[in-house]
Formats: structure tokens, sequence, C-alpha cells
């Protein structure tokens, strides 16, 4: 398919179109489906982000031997998933967080009264005369733990069994040692951080306009997404954007002004 040229609208409405009728064809279920097709039926509104893409990078499709030529893919496809940095998902991603925060809390105080309880039992075992059939400590539970995995019998326990006949009780951590680990790594690895969000918007106040436009501009720093790190939309087009894919009521359409802002308070956020 050929793409037209004969406005940055027509090319990047008939570039998402084959994209989206490509993805349907192949049976390729995607979540921005509707955002897509939304984009397709209020392409008009989008003619400024589009003719600033276009204006950059010229009428560039996949198939173009230019060296950008992924490039204006590459943000259409960040325009159509931004559906994403909604408020119900940045609110569902704050709750799981909290939960996340709550249950390692939890594993920490677990882990710490565990390894407590068999300094306990060894003590006991040791001094008051007590005896069991056999001994465990981090490498024979280990092995214990690895006893159903095939992969660890075939390759990992025979050589785990060689050291342990070279190396008796002594040189190997026990139970407790290991319950003291997982405890201290859980306590002391730092916050947990979201591969697809900014920190900084799981722990702030969830605002529709700061959150969108904190998430969609650190895509194009993040260098996994391969986003040109050149480029990023004006406060109009950005806005526009964000009006189309989370699907403003007219009556509350946000304004340029809202995401120049947005983007003040997000940059002075990241100077303190």
């Amino acid at each position: 398919m050929t793409l037209p040229t004969t406005s940055p609208t027509a090319f990047c409405k008939a570039y998402i179109q084959r994209e989206l009728e490509s993805y349907q064809q192949d049976k390729i279920w995607m979540s921005s489906w509707p955002t897509m097709q939304l984009i397709i039926e209020r392409a008009e509104e989008l003619k400024k982000p589009f003719e600033e893409l276009i204006n950059k990078y010229g009428y560039l499709d996949k198939k173009h031997h230019s060296q950008n030529r992924h490039h204006v893919f590459l943000i259409l496809e960040h325009i159509w998933s931004s559906h994403e940095f909604a408020m119900d998902t940045i609110q569902e991603l704050k709750d799981q967080s909290a939960k996340l925060d709550a249950v390692t809390k939890k594993i920490v105080t677990l882990c710490g009264e565990l390894a407590k309880c068999y300094e306990i039992q060894t003590s006991l075992l040791n001094e008051a005369g007590y005896q069991r059939g056999s001994y465990q400590d981090a490498l024979s539970a280990l092995q214990d733990a690895g006893e159903n995995i095939p992969l660890f019998g075939k390759y990992i326990a025979p050589e785990l069994s060689k050291l342990a006949g070279r190396f008796d009780g002594k040189y190997w951590p026990s139970k407790i040692h290991l319950l003291k680990a997982f405890e201290a790594y859980e306590e002391d690895d730092g916050e947990f951080s979201h591969y697809y969000f900014p920190s900084k918007v799981l722990s702030s106040r969830t605002s529709v306009v700061k959150n969108f436009v904190a998430c969609f501009d650190a895509r194009f720093e993040d260098h996994s997404r391969q986003l040109p790190n050149d480029f990023r939309f004006s406060n109009a087009a950005l806005a526009d954007i964000l009006n189309v894919v989370l699907d403003i009521e007219v009556d509350n359409l946000y304004s340029d002004e809202a995401i120049k802002n947005a983007r003040r308070k997000i940059k002075n956020e990241t100077r303190m």
C-alpha cells in the first residue's frame, strides 16, 4: 500500500489504518486497537501533531531506505499506545505499588521471625540433647527445592553433589544465614521501579494532565524504546494528543497552557 503524501494528516491516518488492518488480519490482539480506530476517526483533530512529526522527519514509511525510516512509525505507535497513561491505569498501578510495599514489609518481618525460630530450634538441638535423622543446610535445602525441576536435576544437582562431597557442613551457610540474607535483601535493596512508568508518576498525586505528560515525554528519554531523543511535541500538539487518545469530553478539553504548566512542574520536581 502506497501512503498518500498530500498532507501529513492524510499520510499519518493512512499509516495507522494500514497498521491496524495488518494487526487485525494477523490476529495480533492489542489493547491499542480501539485507540488506533479513534485516532483514525478523529485524525483532523490531530492535524498539528501530525504536521510536527512529518515536518521533522518527512513522509517516511518503514520500507523507506532512510536511516530515520522507523522514527515516524515509532512515534505514531507511541501516540496510539499512550492510552495506557489514563487515570484508571495510573491509579491501579498506585494501588498495586502500595500492595507490593506492604507484602515486602511482611516478607522482611516473616524472614526475621523465621530466622529467630530456627536459632531457637538449633540451640535446643545443640544444648538439650535432642537430635533428628538428618541435617539441612542451605545447600541441601537448595537440592531439595530443585528435586522436581528437570533441568536442575540434570545439570545443577550433580555439580552440587560434587561440591558437597568436597566440602562438609562448616563451609556452607545455614538456613538461618539464608533467611537473614532474604531479610536484608528485601529490606535494603531500595524502592521498586516500574518498567513502563516513571517513579515520579506513581509516587505523586493523581493528575490527568501531569501524569500523561510525564509518561509521554519520559518515553523519549528511555533509550530502550528507540524513540528519537531529539524530538518533542509542542504543548499544543501534545494537548491535542491527550484530548483524542483519552477521549476527553468536548466541555473538558485540555489546552496547551495546561500542558505547559504540567511540563514546568515536572521540570521543577526533577531539579529537586
